[in-house]
């Protein structure tokens, strides 16, 4: 069950952040707005800024796009599994308080929803490095 639960977290983390990194990647309007209200207190360009995040969350999108795949056709217990779903799992949690850090601090008008899917997704995040260490701990002690 914990291995369906996983998959489906990473897929639907996966999903979301792939819909995000191409909005910021493509140039979406939104995106470019938010941007450039979120760039003004950091007195750096807003594109560079834009396509720095967009990228970011592309990789952090691969890697749990990739962790899907991996738990989806393989035993969760495989140590490459483990391993790469840990470093998927923190990037997600980082990306994302980093994600809610700017939308409260560098907004001059937060979006709410964002802020809350943020803290979602943070949460998700928690739930599969829990998975992840009970996989970890019953494949030591074979439960």
């Amino acid at each position: 069950m914990r291995r369906i639960v996983y998959t489906i977290s990473n897929l639907f983390i996966g999903l979301i952040f792939l819909r995000f990194s191409i909005s910021k990647l493509l140039g979406f309007p939104s995106a470019v707005k938010g941007f450039e209200d979120m760039a003004k207190p950091l007195h750096i360009d807003p594109d560079l800024f834009r396509f720095g995040i967009g990228s970011t969350m592309l990789v952090v999108c691969i890697s749990c796009l990739l962790v899907t795949v991996l738990s989806f056709f393989r035993s969760l217990n495989n140590k490459m599994s483990i391993n790469l779903g840990y470093v998927s799992s923190v990037g997600v949690i980082l990306s994302m308080i980093g994600a809610m850090f700017s939308e409260l601090f560098l907004r001059t008008n937060p979006v709410w929803p964002l802020f809350y899917l943020g803290g979602s997704i943070v949460l998700l995040g928690l739930y599969n490095i829990l998975i992840l260490k009970e996989t970890q701990r019953c494949s030591d002690i074979k439960c």
